[in-house]
């Protein structure tokens, strides 16, 4: 099926010149990515050395000039100055949200009814194409996060009224007994975040930001704020990895603006970063320092995380939807609405400048997670999993 789609599109891609804005290249719509034929594990090899000049990444990834065309440690093929894509999985059905943990990445995939809906996994290395079903028969998986022991992610439950649950397995695998139900009643549980201890999540529908301990909390969750409108994207100001520090705030999207509360409670009203930015769908990360999210018409834009007066800095113009950060770059993904295989992967220093396209030639890319080495985005149009070195 995504197959069929890309060749209907193909059309397209000869009047994929550019996009955006700002900071914004011209794409290369060659060589969308390779397929995945089982690598050997491990990272890859960045070969762009935009990170290190060629030396060892401040963030722990290994940076080489490329030259000699060879491929990187997990199969990805890299030539002269960029790596190309490897595609991790297709055929998927609607990959949303996506986490990276220790060994392996894990997305959400809603279907169509909750025969068809799951949490899919695949190791970091490569899976031959053909992921893991992590849980599956989930009613609406949306948002999803990752620590060193567990995986946790929100399921809508559709129509069902208060059907939704924040839900978790350990990272080996579900026990037989079924996936662990971490918090239920919930109206429309969507972005999700974690810390050493607890589980955020943002209730779409119930106008709510919540939280709960790791290990459960039945009907009855802690409401961190309540009376807003469709929060969103959520994160907390936790350095990686998840699961390493406790948390004191929380961040997350709504049509009014991004939104601050302390862990401890907002006391009334949550601080606003920004008014009426957010891009519908887009996401947010924050670092020790920033917030960073896709503003409207998907700017990159920055907020110190002790505010901006309300004027956040651009880093980018880029169509962006997806963000993530590592200690030196943003990361996003450029999800092109107007011409279908024109969206991109992209970065940019935290401070700004020139942006870096990682990967061309995507059919709407949109959630996106980085570890040390790698860059990681799901597909709407591809139905596909994907990944690249930083």
């Amino acid at each position: 099926m995504a197959v069929a789609r890309r060749r209907a599109a193909a059309a397209a891609l000869i009047a994929a010149l550019a996009y955006g804005g700002g900071c914004a290249a011209v794409l290369d719509i060659g060589k969308p990515y390779r397929v995945d034929e089982g690598g050997e594990g491990g990272g890859l090899e960045a070969s762009d050395g935009s990170e290190a000049g060629g030396g060892d990444a401040s963030d722990g990834s290994i940076a080489s000039d490329g030259g000699d065309g060879s491929s990187g440690e997990s199969g990805s093929s890299c030539e002269a100055t960029a790596c190309q894509p490897l595609q991790l999985a297709s055929g998927q059905n609607n990959p949303s949200a996506i986490a990276v943990g220790p060994a392996s990445v894990y997305w959400t995939d809603y279907g169509n009814g909750i025969d068809a809906s799951a949490v899919m996994e695949c190791a970091v290395g490569g899976c031959s194409n053909s992921p893991t079903t992590f849980a599956s028969s989930q009613p609406g998986p949306r948002g999803i996060a990752v620590d060193d022991t567990s995986v946790y992610w929100t399921n809508w439950a559709g129509a069902t009224t208060n059907g939704g649950t924040v839900t978790s397995c350990p990272l080996g695998g579900c026990p037989a007994a079924g996936p662990l139900t971490v918090a239920s009643g919930l109206n429309n549980p969507w972005g999700i975040a974690v810390d050493s201890a607890t589980v955020y999540w943002a209730d779409w529908q119930g106008g709510m930001v919540m939280a709960c301990a790791k290990g459960g909390c039945g009907s009855s969750p802690t409401t961190l704020a309540s009376g807003r409108s469709q929060p969103e994207a959520i994160a907390v100001d936790c350095p990686l990895p998840p699961g390493g520090c406790t948390a004191t705030s929380v961040y997350w999207t709504e049509p009014a603006g991004v939104m601050k509360c302390p862990i401890a409670g907002c006391g009334g009203a949550p601080i606003t970063l920004a008014s009426g930015m957010p891009r519908n769908g887009g996401g947010i990360a924050v670092d020790a320092t920033s917030v960073y999210w896709a503003a409207n018409f998907g700017d990159v834009v920055a907020c110190a995380v002790g505010g901006c007066g309300g004027s956040p800095k651009t880093l980018a113009s880029a169509q962006a939807d997806g963000i993530a950060v590592d200690a030196t770059n943003v990361y996003w993904a450029s999800n092109n609405q107007v011409v279908l295989l024109a969206g991109a992967v992209m970065k940019c220093a935290k401070d700004g400048g020139s942006p870096t396209t990682l990967a061309s030639g995507q059919y709407q890319p949109h959630a996106i997670a980085v570890d040390g080495t790698s860059v990681y985005w799901t597909t709407l149009g591809g139905a596909t999993v994907m990944k690249v070195a930083k």
